[in-house]
């Protein structure tokens, strides 16, 4: 009976553990959706100060900044950013 208790207690101890991993694994997926956004703003910041140093004749700086957005969803911000700084 002792045997039972003590592997009913562990049971209900793994529980609790994978309860609170399952909590710190959602922190983690939510912090990580936030970096990641942070980091497109940031590669979408700077093509777009990067484009708006040039003459774009007639395109706006609205579709240069459009356009920085979606290089910098695709992930080439920081291979341009790279690009840029040779």
């Amino acid at each position: 009976m002792a045997k039972t208790k003590t592997a009913n207690a562990a049971l209900a101890r793994l529980a609790q553990n994978r309860e609170a991993i399952r909590a710190q694994s959602a922190a983690l997926d939510a912090q990580e959706k936030e970096l990641r956004k942070a980091m497109a703003r940031e590669g979408a910041e700077r093509l777009g100060a990067a484009f708006g140093r040039h003459d774009l004749g007639e395109i706006s700086k609205g579709d240069a900044t459009r356009f920085a957005k979606v290089v910098a969803a695709l992930g080439f911000a920081d291979a341009l950013a790279r690009l840029e700084a040779k």
